[in-house]
């Protein structure tokens, strides 16, 4: 039986790690739009402003390109400077104007160019100001007008943090992630066509998203792409467009070879995208960072603090608090198949506002219990009761590459499996985004949006992509809770 194009099915390397360690891998990060990711050199580019970076994070591109050129614009005072008026009265009245004028050109010079402080714009480099997508009364996302300006818990309002096992609002009320992920070319390249970002990504699908009553959205961003053209000023229009249609976004750092590069650890350039991407964000309580997805680190002690050819999530996570960012970071499982948070030991972040986060299909790899209760206690259960637990990827699906997903259950049995999940993760208080609001997963289209269902026939690992999916029994379970 054919298989499904490389964009729907797994990487080369996915493959290797499948067969050789029989892992339960997620499923093909597909689209049905987006063509195979280009070579991986494609995307080795260099930052902007390399010699703005140190010299360990240098080393971590290959281009020789130039830096840039300068976005300042100069100094406008000089343009009064021409005038020479006999007339001393009308000199000084027509030069004080002159410099007024100057003065306010050049304030809006630095505002719209040099700081980078208006929505949209693509940003200098972390040391520059940054953008505040922070909601106003008026329910528009406006700029912050004191670029720079360092904040902290006191000075952001509406900021959702952690309080013991849970996470609560910015007025201290639970607040349990309900939601869903999309995958696009943030993270698959390759980049440049804008309109397959808006077709994924777009008010009408986060509007139907919230209608689902649902309130968060994962989206995969890329840390060796984030610096291409255009890349920024699409990511803000969409992280404000989620924003204002009622979803807190999760931006999920994708390292791998669909994403441009990396070994599924974070590296320099991983660090550096975080770095960036938490001044530019730092005022926008509506977000969290997610800082790697699905790391494959060798042990838990390299997971927490990196070695030669690493760099470890504690590291990361004291660079994002150093540019004044205090959102919830996201800190996925070091993933070593059916063991999950049970073997961390004493390797957990040293930071107060962590959530801990793994991924699940639902499928029995390892053993029965991976579809029960007493399994799911194991591998992230029992760390739940002590530490916020966050499901970023998980899903029923009848439709995935690999057999082993749906084997040895009925329709009728999955639907069950599914409720019960369901169930588990609320009672635990579990915050989840599912797999994913895209075409025969949750739902069929994005034109009616009408929900899969798992009475539709099942491929199962035999052949293109099946429109059979859990988006009926995910949107009427979320519209059953108070």
């Amino acid at each position: 039986m054919s298989q499904p194009p490389q964009s729907q099915g797994p990487s080369p390397r996915e493959e290797h790690l499948y067969h050789q360690f029989d892992w339960a891998h997620i499923p093909p990060y597909d689209h049905p739009t987006l063509p195979d990711p280009p070579p991986l050199q494609q995307f080795l580019l260099p930052m902007p402003g390399m010699s703005q970076l140190q010299p360990d994070q240098q080393q971590s591109f290959t281009s020789n390109e130039p830096d840039p050129p300068s976005r300042d614009k100069g100094n406008r005072r000089s343009a009064w400077q021409w005038y020479r008026s006999t007339t001393p009265t009308l000199k000084t009245s027509i030069g004080c104007g002159m410099l007024l004028l100057a003065l306010v050109l050049c304030l809006f010079s630095q505002i719209i160019i040099g700081g980078g402080n208006l929505p949209f714009h693509f940003p200098s480099p972390p040391n520059g100001a940054v953008i505040d997508l922070t909601p106003h009364s008026t329910g528009k996302l406006v700029a912050n007008q004191t670029p720079g300006k360092s904040s902290t818990p006191a000075a952001l309002s509406g900021l959702p943090h952690v309080m013991g096992n849970q996470i609560v609002d910015g007025s201290g009320h639970p607040l349990i992630l309900h939601g869903t992920h999309i995958q696009s070319q943030f993270n698959t390249g390759p980049w440049g066509n804008a309109a397959k970002i808006t077709k994924a990504l777009n008010p009408t699908i986060f509007n139907e998203i919230h209608s689902w009553h649902m309130n968060a959205l994962r989206i995969p961003v890329s840390a060796y792409m984030y610096m291409l053209p255009n890349y920024m000023n699409l990511l803000d229009a969409v992280v404000q467009q989620a924003n204002q249609a009622g979803l807190y976004v999760i931006l999920a750092n994708f390292e791998d070879a669909q994403a441009g590069g990396g070994n599924s650890v974070l590296d320099q350039q991983g660090l550096a995208f975080w770095k960036f991407a938490a001044a530019h964000y730092k005022d926008n309580p509506m977000l969290m960072f997610d800082l790697i997805n699905e790391p494959h680190y060798p042990d838990w002690g390299t997971w927490l603090n990196g070695n030669s050819n690493s760099v470890g999530l504690q590291p990361v996570v004291n660079a994002i608090r150093a540019t004044g960012a205090q959102q919830i970071i996201i800190a996925e499982w070091n993933e070593d198949g059916a063991a999950g948070f049970s073997t961390i030991g004493a390797n957990v972040i040293n930071d107060s506002n962590i959530v801990y986060s793994m991924h699940t299909y639902l499928a029995a790899l390892y053993h029965s219990l991976e579809r029960a209760p007493q399994g799911w206690d194991i591998v992230f259960g029992n760390f739940a009761s002590t530490h916020p637990m966050y499901i970023g990827e998980w899903a029923f699906l009848p439709n995935a590459r690999y057999p082993v997903f749906c084997q040895a259950i009925t329709p009728t049995q999955a639907t069950q499996l599914v409720n019960t999940f369901l169930d588990y993760m609320q009672q635990k208080g579990i915050n989840w985004t599912a797999w994913s609001f895209t075409p025969s997963h949750l739902i069929l289209d994005t034109t009616s949006f009408t929900p899969t269902t798992l009475t539709a026939p099942w491929c199962c690992g035999q052949g293109p992509v099946c429109p059979a999916g859990m988006g009926s029994i995910i949107k009427s379970y979320l519209s059953s809770l108070p």
